[in-house]
């Protein structure tokens, strides 16, 4: 039995698959397999892992049609044969040290799930920023990292406002079969939203200080996508028919409620710009009679609407009004400019708004 199941959904990834299958073969712990799932790719994704999979015999190809990465992901824990499973988007690639780093402390600790630090680059492999998973805990005043191990409990409110990425953790597989926890497999997006809730509400999750993960955003992936609907009503469907399901629904309501106004709000945010404001509102009504959200609910997030659309509103015209720039902004931060235009003996520093006066 291998140590790590990596599950690795490929689907048209040919100009990034070699360097995600690179970065696992090269890691430091060998005992994993490597659960590549093609989902109906067109492109040479599929002759790319075969050529990899008669090099090293970890690499282990299923197929399957076009399903989307619910359906993949849950593919690849059936066949998955490892103490831990990894999940890998083919887009991504990881540090050579993430398994040596992340398994011994969850077989310390006892955990089901562990958490790390991960980099965000763009398509061409540059830095956005480094994310600091501890730094977020921190900020909502969860007792995570000073605990070693936290659950459900600590997460208190902020149970169900979370990044739901699978890639952000490693499960104990047991843990995954013991609690029925699978993928939902709708299409295009959201279907790993109730899998990580039902992780955060049934295990014991750690975490580990360190950068071990690169995350490639993408202009052209689905999640960054605005013509693609998040499918709010099937994701608020299946966070309640999981806290359901362990009869937990009772104790949990208030962060449900809390959960369903901050991914509403997050649709909102990442909605179609076809979509007008009304007839967002409109459907989040339709979401009453399904007894996914209260009339309560729905006025806190029509204020929300109505108070951001009045902020957008009232910064265009200010713009349009003022002529306001952003190199104008930054001017107002720091600049160095000749007095009147050259005309002056003088230059004048700007640092923060405060202007200076200098002789040249």
């Amino acid at each position: 039995m291998p140590k790590v199941s990596v599950i690795v959904p490929v689907y048209n990834s040919q100009n990034s698959l070699r360097k995600c299958l690179d970065s696992l073969l090269n890691q430091k712990l060998q005992d994993i397999e490597i659960i590549c799932v093609n989902d109906g790719s067109t492109d040479n994704s599929l002759k790319i892992l075969e050529e990899y999979a008669q090099k090293d015999f970890r690499i282990r190809i299923l197929n399957q049609k076009n399903s989307g990465a619910g359906t993949a992901r849950n593919m690849g824990i059936k066949n998955a044969r490892g103490q831990y499973i990894s999940f890998v988007d083919s887009d991504d690639f990881v540090s050579p040290a993430i398994y040596i780093f992340t398994i011994p402390m969850a077989e310390k600790f006892d955990a089901d799930c562990i958490q790390y630090d991960y980099k965000i680059l763009d398509e061409y492999q540059k830095l956005i920023k480094k994310v600091y998973q501890k730094n977020e805990y921190l900020k909502r005043n969860i007792i995570l990292p000073q605990k070693c191990v936290c659950d459900y409990k600590d997460l208190g409110n902020t149970l169900m406002t979370f990044d739901a990425a699978p890639w952000k953790r490693i499960y104990r597989r047991q843990f995954l079969l013991e609690n029925d926890i699978w993928f939902d497999e709708f299409k295009p997006c959201g279907e790993d939203a109730g899998f990580s809730l039902e992780v955060r509400i049934l295990g014991r999750i750690c975490y580990v200080n360190k950068i071990l993960y690169n995350y490639t955003m993408r202009t052209d992936s689905i999640s960054h996508n605005s013509k693609y609907i998040l499918p709010l009503k099937e994701i608020l469907n299946s966070f309640k028919k999981r806290i359901q399901k362990h009869n937990m629904f009772p104790n949990l309501y208030p962060q449900y409620s809390a959960g369903v106004l901050h991914w509403c709000y997050f649709a909102y945010k990442n909605k179609n710009p076809n979509i007008n404001d009304g007839t967002f509102i409109q459907n989040l009504k339709k979401l009453i009679d399904d007894n996914l959200i209260s009339e309560g609910l729905l006025r806190e997030l029509e204020y929300k609407i109505i108070s951001e659309r009045v902020r957008r509103e009232i910064k265009q015209d200010l713009l349009k009004e003022f002529k306001i720039t952003p190199k104008k902004i930054l001017k107002t931060i720091f600049s160095v400019e000749d007095e009147f235009g050259g005309i002056s003996k003088h230059k004048v520093i700007t640092i923060i708004g405060i202007k200076m006066k200098f002789k040249k």
